[in-house]
């Protein structure tokens, strides 16, 4: 009998979401309760080419997984087209998926849901966020700049030249509707808005499924966003 389990029963990795509903602070000084947005993504490396597409996830590198042929998957084989540099037989680019678990007797395969990240050299399994577990992520070029939101209530932007650090003061939205975040950082007032549009980093490449623009000291900052890691403890 074939049976569809959660990857925190098969792999040890978390793959459940939930949306966040508006959230504001309550009382002065009250840190809000950002909620989960998402648990542990499936963050793994493969080739996405051919007709059997294996994959490895961050987590086990001496396991193969084989994803169930759908519409992400195919998404997948134009992203891993447009990032890998077709320089070697076999490249492989890092992804997040969320979706779920088939076991099947001792098989497992996995179904993609929704891709969250693709990208080819800029990040991979050694990855390591600003804030720590994230709820959000977001970055833009020209200037450059990156922005991490905490499961804590905090955030960090870094920039070319500084970075900062500050609170969540409010959040409302969800995946949907798209999130509008605001806080301060660095003694500033700060808005993160991220919607769920398809968005491709200019120079790399690499893709994430939310386009984001950051308001902070008066400049409209665009670029592209994740959904981050969280645990469901949060």
């Amino acid at each position: 009998m074939t049976r569809v389990v959660a990857l925190g029963v098969c792999l040890s990795l978390l793959t459940s979401a939930c949306e966040a509903d508006r959230v504001e602070v309550g009382e002065a000084g009250a840190e809000p309760d950002l909620g989960v947005v998402r648990t542990d993504p499936f963050r793994m490396t493969g080739a996405f080419e051919g007709e059997s597409y294996l994959v490895t996830p961050c987590t086990d590198s001496e396991a193969l997984i084989r994803l169930e042929p759908g519409p992400e998957v195919l998404d997948l084989v134009v992203l891993h087209a447009d990032l890998v540099p077709r320089d070697m037989p076999v490249e492989s680019i890092f992804v997040d998926l969320f979706g779920v678990a088939i076991q099947d007797g001792n098989d497992v395969t996995f179904e993609v849901q929704q891709v969250y990240r693709a990208g080819w050299e800029e990040w991979g399994c050694s990855w390591v966020p600003l804030e720590v577990p994230l709820r959000f992520a977001a970055s833009g070029t020209e200037p450059e700049w990156t922005f991490h939101v905490g499961a804590d209530s905090t955030a960090t932007l870094a920039r070319s030249d500084s970075s900062a650090s500050g609170a969540v003061s409010a959040l409302e939205g969800s995946l949907a509707a798209g999130w509008t975040l605001m806080g301060e950082v660095g003694g500033e007032a700060w808005t993160l808005e991220l919607v769920e549009a398809p968005c491709r980093t200019p120079i790399s490449g690499g893709f994430s499924h939310l386009s984001a623009t950051l308001t902070w000291r008066g400049e409209s900052l665009s670029g592209c966003g994740f959904i981050g890691d969280a645990t469901d403890a949060l």
